[in-house]
């Protein structure tokens, strides 16, 4: 039955938001003269349908009543008969955003069809166990002492930095309190107000150089002074460096996203090979440029 293909049709549009006046016109055009009894209204030879309703209201906003998603249908396609009868869909600007919306509505609902498997639990799930190293991180947990010190300082004021942060590694290195040590001498209040606990850090979240220092101490090791971009630092790790594997659910969308482009290029691939294509661009009003661009 025709209206059972076009509530089909409306749900994969649905999925994938690509719905516009000129769909519901085009859909129009199609359905006019099928009269269904499960229509929940008629305009003119067009019927009107549940699964319409709900696609109204799920690209509509500010939508949330169903009566008045069908109050609203209803005027639609009032205009979309009146624009019918004259004969506005022969008009080229008309016609050819027909043609685009029918155009994307079918290319949308085949790439439903035919990349549903790839993107699949049991298929995602596969491509999980064989990348999931790829999606470790790198974790650590460190307390840290740091000394404010300017690109281009002065002599003094960098010999005085290096000084304070040589005494904080050897107050550390000695065994006393870490946090009263960044308490004391660290220039960071945000960290120093909590001892100097960072708590745990993810590789990518700091400077490269400070995690690949703090990724090399063992639980209870301290770094000798070192410098970054935000100044010289003294850590010392509260626990063993880990690495940990994310959830499948996770990444699952990361994964079904990269499913789909290799889907689709090998799908788009297949077609190309199956279908003949002429292009002509010389023919355009605006030609295209060797460039790439439009000619003006």
């Amino acid at each position: 039955m025709m209206s059972g293909k076009i509530d089909q049709s409306t749900s994969s549009i649905r999925r994938h938001g690509v719905w516009s006046y000129a769909a519901w016109v085009a859909l129009g055009l199609v359905v006019a003269g099928c009269h269904d009894r499960n229509a929940v209204a008629r305009v003119g030879k067009t019927d009107i349908h549940q699964s319409d309703v709900e696609e109204y209201l799920a690209t509509h906003v500010r939508a949330t009543q169903p009566s008045a998603a069908l109050d609203a249908l209803v005027g639609r396609q009032f205009l979309a008969e009146a624009a019918t009868r004259e004969k506005l869909a022969d008009k080229p600007e008309v016609a050819a955003r027909l043609a685009a919306a029918r155009r994307e509505l079918l290319a949308q609902a085949y790439l439903e069809s035919k990349l549903a498997a790839a993107v699949s639990d049991e298929v995602l799930e596969r491509r999980y166990e064989a990348e999931k190293t790829q999606f470790a991180k790198r974790l650590v947990h460190v307390q840290i002492v740091t000394i404010r010190l300017a690109r281009g300082a002065e002599a003094r004021a960098a010999s005085e930095a290096r000084a304070r942060a040589n005494l904080a590694f050897a107050r550390a290195a000695s065994g006393e309190d870490f946090a009263r040590i960044a308490a004391e001498l660290s220039d960071d209040h945000a960290t120093s107000s909590r001892g100097g606990d960072l708590g745990w850090i993810s590789e990518g979240q700091v400077d490269a150089t400070f995690f690949e220092a703090a990724w090399a101490l063992k639980k209870g090791e301290i770094a000798k002074p070192f410098e970054t971009p935000f100044g010289l630092h003294v850590i010392k790790a509260l626990e063993e460096p880990k690495t940990e594997l994310p959830s499948f659910q996770s990444v699952k969308p990361t994964l079904a996203a990269e499913a789909r482009r290799e889907a689709e290029a090998q799908l788009m691939e297949k077609l190309r090979l199956q279908v003949p294509v002429e292009k002509h661009p010389e023919r355009m009003k605006n030609p295209i440029s060797v460039a790439g661009g439009m000619q003006r």
